[in-house]
């Protein structure tokens, strides 16, 4: 590789009139952070009328901590055409919990009260993280790159409340914690200090790794036709149309990619409040492909639409050991490890053939192979939770393929 870029900096040279040549490769993750970084491009003039500059700090440009009015926040949320723009709360580890949430019924409430002035000292405001900012005349900046990590729920009130608010809106303040950087990782530590105040789930934080946002991209752009939308973020398609039976939670893709890829449909019918912490270290990891945990989630998918296509609804209790089951009689060997591109080779194949007209009879062939397996009846609840029954089902899972059944 290195041979390579130097080949190209040199054909680069030889044209003349150039000064210094740089070369760099860019990987799949690299090129997924330029799109990121392009599609969720955005500036906006801001006005804080009060705000003090925090001190100098490792990799962090410039801090600050006002208010602003719900005017300007609402010109930070908002796209030219009045429309909620959601694409700034993309680094945000959870979407729009609902009007009727209590905390947020509450932030309606006292927007549309009397009390509305006090919102500076009742509400903990909004984190903005930006990649830079620049001072203008009059106490505005021009935010460019920005990010609303912390602070969904009042923002999403805020827009809620903006027409009982009308001109109000430029005399109600909220707190603002402005912090400029570009290094990644210091505003990840930002985004999990700032929510971990609140309740917020551990599992909830999973959203703010690489791998999910190239996950959820990767369902967005849907290369494997598979019509699925990934819910990254609990809640980021309140008020929007979306398919629930065609939608994909961080825990239903956890709980399909271990009971399927990982050999752990014990821990996803045991654990379904745990299995992050069961499963978490062999999951979710940067070095691992994508298109197997989107065929896992289709193959779950697939499956539940089996029992409401003719598949026994007797066998729903063993819904997560028959995908272990189909992957194994699909492929005729263990699935691969995730990181491998062998993986990405059974992914294709197992998609395939579940998309074939008689996927219905694979479910079905797997749940009967569980059933003979246990002895010729559904295996209790408790039998299914333990791994020594996801050993015996494997052991003969390798026994029949090693016999060519």
């Amino acid at each position: 590789m290195t041979q390579r870029l130097e080949s190209a900096k040199e054909l680069v040279k030889s044209v003349g009139f150039v000064g210094e040549v740089t070369a760099r490769c860019f990987g799949a993750d690299d090129l997924h952070d330029l799109h990121v970084r392009q599609f969720h491009a955005n500036k906006v003039d801001l006005l804080i009328p009060k705000s003090v500059s925090l001190p100098a700090m490792p990799g962090i440009k410039q801090a600050f901590v006002g208010l602003i009015s719900v005017a300007e926040l609402l010109k930070m949320i908002c796209r030219p055409d009045g429309s909620l723009d959601e694409q700034v709360f993309f680094d945000n580890v959870r979407g729009f919990q609902g009007d009727a949430n209590p905390v947020n019924r509450k932030i309606v409430e006292t927007l549309g009260s009397d009390a509305r002035s006090l919102l500076p000292v009742l509400n903990n405001g909004v984190t903005v993280v930006a990649q830079s900012y620049t001072p203008l005349p009059a106490d505005h900046f021009l935010v460019e790159g920005y990010q609303i990590v912390n602070g969904c729920q009042t923002s999403h009130c805020a827009y809620i409340a903006k027409d009982e608010l009308g001109a109000d809106a430029e005399n109600v303040f909220v707190p603002l914690r402005l912090v400029i950087t570009d290094d990644d990782d210091v505003a990840i530590s930002i985004i999990r200090a700032t929510n971990s105040q609140t309740e917020v789930k551990e599992d909830d934080l999973v959203a703010l790794s690489k791998f999910q946002k190239r996950l959820e991209e990767f369902y967005r752009m849907d290369s494997a036709e598979i019509g699925l939308t990934y819910e990254r973020r609990a809640g980021q398609f309140y008020g929007l149309t979306v398919t629930k039976t065609r939608l994909v939670s961080v825990a239903d893709q956890l709980k399909s990619v271990s009971a399927m890829l990982l050999n752990r449909p014990h821990l996803a019918s045991r654990y379904p409040s745990k299995l992050y912490a069961e499963a978490g270290d062999s999951v979710f990891r940067d070095e691992h492909k994508i298109l197997p945990y989107v065929v896992a989630a289709y193959a779950a998918y697939r499956l539940e639409n089996a029992f409401r296509g003719g598949l026994d609804s007797r066998f729903k209790v063993i819904r997560y050991h028959i995908l272990m089951v189909v992957a194994y009689q699909i492929l005729g060997e263990p699935p691969a490890q995730l990181h491998t591109p062998t993986s990405e080779k059974q992914a294709n194949k197992i998609i395939a053939e579940l998309r074939a007209p008689q996927h219905v009879e694979l479910f079905k062939r797997a749940a009967e192979f569980i059933e003979t397996s246990a002895g010729g009846s559904i295996p209790t609840r408790d039998r299914l939770k333990r791994p020594g029954f996801t050993t015996e089902l494997i052991q003969r899972l390798k026994d029949e393929a090693a016999n060519g059944d």
